[in-house]
């Protein structure tokens, strides 16, 4: 609902572990403490109040594309699937939501480590994206960064369909497959 909490907690959570490695004070974990919770408060009665309680989830943002993973590769049961419906275990379809997606996703796909960084990070700050994926992309990290991703990925807007083929499906690399994947290549 906010993306406050996520930082109040984490603040919180630090100002506890200080104080139990003896490095911080009882006083300041109150202080931590109890701001969290106030917010936690507030905006648990704001849900019930207003029913707000999506009001910071925002739209699914798909883009898909084709990657070439090398050394790096997914599940061996995903490898055995895709062999299995005669495709190439050398080249990927993905899809990807950027609301969701992680800094590993995206350097994956070909995204440099310090921009797949700012794009997760300036959606932490604004709490989610809207409009089209790729243009969020290329504004936060240039059109000419975001060109050659999808020059080497065929990086494209994906609208999911209601009735997709399961068979066809299982070929293809989703959030939780990437998120496998060894960056190394181990």
């Amino acid at each position: 609902m906010d993306p406050r909490a996520a930082a109040l907690y984490k603040t919180y959570y630090q100002a506890k572990l200080a104080f139990v490695q003896k490095k911080g004070s009882k006083d300041e974990l109150t202080k931590e403490k109890n701001a969290f919770n106030a917010l936690k408060e507030d905006l648990f009665k704001k849900a019930m109040d207003k029913g707000a309680v999506f009001a910071n989830v925002g739209p699914q943002m798909w883009f898909t594309g084709k990657v070439q993973l090398g050394e790096k590769k997914p599940a061996p049961e995903k490898t055995s699937a895709a062999k299995a419906l005669g495709k190439n275990p050398e080249v990927w379809e993905f899809r990807l939501d950027l609301n969701t997606v992680t800094g590993k996703m995206l350097q994956v796909l070909g995204f440099d480590e310090p921009d797949a960084d700012k794009i997760v990070e300036e959606r932490t700050k604004r709490g989610f994206f809207v409009g089209d994926p790729l243009k969020v992309m290329g504004d936060l990290i240039g059109q000419d960064k975001l060109s050659a991703v999808q020059g080497k990925t065929q990086l494209a807007v994906y609208t999911p369909k209601v009735a997709e083929e399961p068979a066809k499906e299982a070929a293809v690399l989703w959030p939780e497959d990437i998120e496998k994947i060894d960056l190394a290549g181990k």
